[in-house]
């Protein structure tokens, strides 16, 4: 009888870090068992047995931790193969090995797609080659489990990670949030006209936007660029700001500068960087003859063609030191008016299907008492990369 022993996987050798590698065995042969028994654990393997199925399920369904379950194919009246079934349910990352004096193709194909057998080993048995092919199908199931482990940990870390994330997006939106309070605040010092203004474009720019179907990241893009168009003004002269008559040429040219300086502000906001080109080119004119650049069409941001539309709205129904808002019904006959000249005809059908209660609410939210420090909700859903 041969009981040589053949050295273990090097990876899996029994150590204190790694325990012996477990088999059940399942053989209702007494004397064949007893010879299994006694090679497997001369060559290392902690080897837990049965004499037939019903000792096989008791031990699988104790769920106690198995690397492979040998078992013989005829069990008397039963097969292994339901004792594999079991296995591969109670026991999915052991290795499954099935032993049958009576191997042809069918059988091995039945065993392999019925239940996931590892290895069909052929009686009587080669005693070298099964231990290999259990060492080997051990280490497989070793691997695997490990595989397991590292991708639960894998998963949790990830779902760590995507929690810091979250709460540093809040971070920086929350601190962005405090920083374009101070901005708007200082111009809103230097051009008090319309003092909420900002906060109701913005509110309109993110209502028409998801008229248009804008979400997400989008749609928060469009709403903070409305929100800031007007930063650029900082860099305006006070006595260019300010003035009451009409501005002379050079003065004009002064002014339609704040597009280009409210770009440059924002450009080291890496939170922004979605909302600068509705800063650029929220003066750009469908027709082209708007500025800094002349931009026509579709060639204007999307969220800048949004903003010309609220922008206008806002300035109609709004009241001026010399003038009363007018309602609602007339602002949009002017911006109708305006489609396909100033205003992009799709923007202006959309703003068309925002009804007038929603307009309203709006204008009541944000009215010029209103605090600059409560800009947070405007900016959600803003990404910093």
């Amino acid at each position: 009888m041969d009981l040589s022993v053949i050295p273990p996987s090097a990876m899996f050798s029994t150590t204190p870090e790694h325990a012996a590698m477990r088999v059940l065995l399942v053989e209702d042969e007494a004397a064949q068992r007893r010879i299994l028994l006694t090679l497997l654990k001369r060559n290392g393997f902690d080897v837990v047995d049965a004499e037939d199925p019903a000792a096989a399920r008791v031990i699988l369904e104790s769920r106690v931790p198995l690397d492979a379950i040998l078992t013989d194919l005829h069990l008397g009246h039963e097969s292994g193969l339901e004792v594999l079934s079991v296995a591969a349910r109670t026991h999915a990352s052991a290795s499954r090995i099935l032993m049958s004096a009576q191997v042809d193709v069918d059988s091995v194909m039945h065993a392999v797609n019925g239940v996931g057998v590892y290895q069909v080993v052929e009686k009587p048995l080669n005693h070298q080659h099964l231990l290999s092919t259990l060492d080997r199908a051990c280490s497989f199931a070793r691997m695997a489990l490990e595989r397991e482990v590292l991708q639960r940990a894998l998963q949790a870390r990830t779902k760590e990670l995507e929690s810091i994330n979250l709460s540093l997006e809040a971070q920086v939106t929350r601190r962005t949030s405090e920083l374009l309070s101070g901005l708007l605040a200082a111009l809103d010092w230097r051009d008090t006209e319309t003092q909420a203004h900002s906060r109701r474009v913005a509110a309109y720019a993110r209502r028409l936007g998801r008229q248009l179907g804008l979400e997400g990241e989008a749609l928060a893009n469009v709403t903070a660029g409305a929100l800031l168009h007007d930063i650029g003004k900082i860099g305006v002269p006070d006595h260019v700001l300010r003035k009451r008559a009409p501005l002379t040429p050079e003065e004009w040219n002064l002014m339609q500068r704040h597009p280009a300086v409210g770009d440059a502000l924002l450009k080291t906001i890496a939170i922004l960087q979605g909302a600068r080109r509705v800063v650029l080119e929220h003066h750009e004119r469908w027709d082209g003859t708007g500025y800094p650049t002349g931009l026509s069409g579709t060639g204007i941001d999307l969220g800048a063609r949004i903003f010309a539309v609220v922008d206008a709205h806002d300035a109609i129904t709004s009241d001026r030191p010399h003038r009363v808002g007018r309602a609602i019904p007339a602002a949009r006959e002017l911006i109708s008016l305006a489609g396909g000249t100033q205003f992009d005809p799709e923007v202006v059908a959309a703003y068309q299907a925002v009804p007038d209660a929603e307009f309203a609410s709006i204008a009541a939210s944000y009215q010029e008492q209103g605090s600059w420090t409560s800009i947070g909700e405007l900016l959600t859903g803003l990404k910093s990369g």
